[in-house]
């Protein structure tokens, strides 16, 4: 008798309606509470969650963030002045309107120290925890030197330019310290953003310089198609850095 499963009627706790629940003889507390559409539904909805945090996670690996980088947050970037709050209300208003499917470039700024690559990194991470977007976050120099050694051993660059060219939101970091860049790294670059440009795809550049300056030396192409449509924020104040060994 102990398993022959019997049934009655009840009330599905998640949708109210009657369904005839089973339990085992031995076992009669432990009669089903939801209907059988309900239990598809809730185990598709744990199918969906698990999904969005696996992928989540594998975006996030792709930004491929040092350890301080992965504590960078909007919410610990010191704003106790005017203008380092203004400057992240910049890149804050630029994570909404890109969720809102706005394609303007991004560039920020200025003295060292301010914390460019603490709000770089922070957008980075919010659009992947709020969007489904691919987003990726490279150091311009290693990412050149990387491309460089690739060539030289012959291995192929494929898939890395094709994913620096079509991901939905990329972020260069130190773009510029390279005062007297080589030909092949302009044309790198201009092969980078010209399609991103032509494909309305956004692009963020961080630099340790005055605009200016980095426009002077840059390949004009590559200059006029970030400064297009942009949102520019001027870190133009003291280091944090040394304010701390005060």
């Amino acid at each position: 008798m102990s398993n022959i499963l019997i049934t009655r009627k009840e009330n599905c706790i998640k949708c109210g309606s009657v369904f005839q629940a089973k339990a085992l003889f031995n076992d009669k507390e432990k009669f089903e509470e939801m209907c059988v559409t309900c239990v598809a539904r809730d185990r598709l909805r744990n199918d969906q969650e698990r999904a969005k945090i696996a992928s989540t996670k594998r975006r996030m690996d792709m930004l491929k963030l040092t350890p301080r980088q992965q504590g960078h947050t909007f919410d610990n970037y010191n704003i106790r002045e005017q203008q380092p709050s203004k400057c992240c209300s910049i890149v804050r208003n630029f994570l909404a309107d890109f969720k809102n499917g706005n394609k303007d470039n991004l560039v920020l700024y200025g003295t060292t120290g301010t914390g460019k690559t603490h709000l770089g990194t922070a957008l980075a991470k919010s659009v992947v925890n709020d969007t489904n977007s691919i987003v990726l976050f490279r150091e311009f120099t290693a990412l050149m030197q990387e491309i460089k050694t690739a060539w030289a051993e012959r291995a192929s660059t494929h898939y890395l330019m094709k994913s620096l060219k079509e991901c939905d939101l990329l972020v260069f970091d130190e773009v510029g310290t390279n005062k007297n860049p080589h030909i092949w790294d302009k044309n790198i670059f201009f092969e980078i953003i010209n399609h991103r440009y032509e494909h309305y795809l956004p692009t963020v550049l961080l630099m340790n310089d005055d605009i200016d300056a980095w426009a002077e030396r840059e390949d004009p192409r590559v200059v006029d198609r970030i400064l297009e449509n942009v949102k520019l924020a001027a870190f133009n104040f003291q280091s944090y850095r040394r304010r701390s060994e005060r």
